[in-house]
């Protein structure tokens, strides 16, 4: 069923996302032609309409993830917290499968954004070179690249859920309130944001103390993935700790309107 309420999400957002995606694409591919015919016939009015697009494709990737966070937003509130939610709770799916299915469509959006985002400014800037994929695989599959580049990825997939459970959670609260919820939201995110800046920030003073004492790399070879190792747990605690508000809220709490 999970994977079900997945599709229905997919094809709930698929439409505009995909064409604000082929636009990223297409705006870069516009500009770099533009590029090209640019130092070709070194005309004025053709750097003028270059910098122009550039500065159209920047307000485009802007316009893109901003579009995702309201897309974000907006399909949780309307699906699962007001009147739509009367059909999506007498699912026979559990609450944890509803949250689930939702984030991890999100995640999936946002991580093929990111990735889009990559290729669209590679596109602009012409800054890979297939000369350099032998070399950049070599040094991947080394152990310590490897397990730094996994650790990594790790990492920003837990920054994403993270990102989103917090949100998924602070809508949620909003439901303790009959009326402005959207500022109940708000000020729960505002809190809860401050809070998680203030421990991590704890945490890094920490860090640096009982781990990078020593000014030398060389003295803490591993230090690196400590300090990795650190944030993943830090990003792991936090997820379970949202997703709970989220489930319980849901359980317990559940205020339609």
């Amino acid at each position: 069923m999970l994977i079900k309420l997945m599709k229905y999400e997919f094809k709930a957002n698929s439409r505009l996302i995909i064409s604000l995606f082929g636009a990223m694409i297409a705006m870069s591919i516009v500009n770099r032609l533009l590029d090209l015919l640019n130092r070709a016939a070194d005309i004025e009015f053709l750097f003028i309409t270059n910098n122009f697009s550039h500065s159209l494709s920047l307000m485009l990737i802007i316009a893109t993830w901003v579009t995702l966070l309201f897309i974000t937003i907006q399909r949780f509130n309307k699906s699962v917290l007001q009147k739509e939610g009367y059909l999506t709770h007498t699912l026979p799916v559990s609450t944890e499968k509803i949250i689930l299915s939702r984030l991890f469509v999100a995640s999936i959006w946002y991580i093929i954004g990111g990735i889009v985002a990559i290729l669209s400014v590679v596109i602009l800037t012409n800054s890979f070179n297939f000369s350099d994929i032998k070399p950049f695989l070599n040094g991947l599959f080394v152990f310590e690249n490897l397990r730094t580049l996994i650790e990594l990825i790790v990492c920003f997939v837990l920054a994403v859920f993270c990102a989103l459970l917090l949100l998924y959670a602070c809508l949620s609260l909003g439901m303790l309130a009959n009326s402005h919820r959207a500022l109940l939201s708000f000020g729960a995110f505002w809190a809860i944001s401050t809070m998680m800046q203030l421990l991590f920030s704890i945490t890094l003073a920490l860090m640096s103390t009982v781990l990078f004492r020593a000014t030398n790399w060389a003295l803490f070879p591993d230090g690196i993935h400590v300090a990795l190792l650190i944030m993943i747990c830090f990003l792991s605690i936090f997820c379970v700790i949202f997703f709970l508000i989220t489930r319980n809220m849901l359980r317990y709490k559940l205020n339609l309107r």
